[in-house]
């Protein structure tokens, strides 16, 4: 990236280009144009080197994004019952407790005293 590149926004393109790219980097090459590799003072092996970037240093392994919706599937009986298990002591806490009134005005439990229709 350099600002003296008359052609190209190159600083603002690279780091919108590097936000983008998932690893990307941006190296700025200080007062140099629109064609840098062609300008004196730029050793493009040199970048490579110290980027890490040549045969002995491979660039780094960059993850690919998953798409973890796509990835899913239901869980085995097993893995449900160990849910179920864990949050049972929660479900107590928590769940809701359903009581009805009878006509002589007696609560009981559950949903047994609520009139049909």
């Amino acid at each position: 990236a350099s600002d003296a590149d008359p052609i190209v926004p190159s600083r603002a393109g690279a780091d919108a280009i590097r936000k983008r790219i998932l690893g990307a980097r941006v190296r700025e090459l200080g007062e140099v144009g629109h064609a840098a590799l062609l300008e004196n003072g730029v050793d493009l092996a040199a970048i490579l080197r110290e980027e890490g970037l040549t045969a002995e240093h491979p660039p780094p392994v960059v993850p690919t994004p998953r798409d973890f919706v796509a990835e899913w599937s239901p869980p085995c009986a097993e893995r449900q019952a160990e849910a179920r298990e864990s949050l049972t002591y929660l479900r107590r806490l928590a769940s809701p407790k359903f009581f009805s009134t009878a006509p002589s005005g007696m609560r009981l439990p559950g949903l047994v005293a609520v009139p049909d229709g």
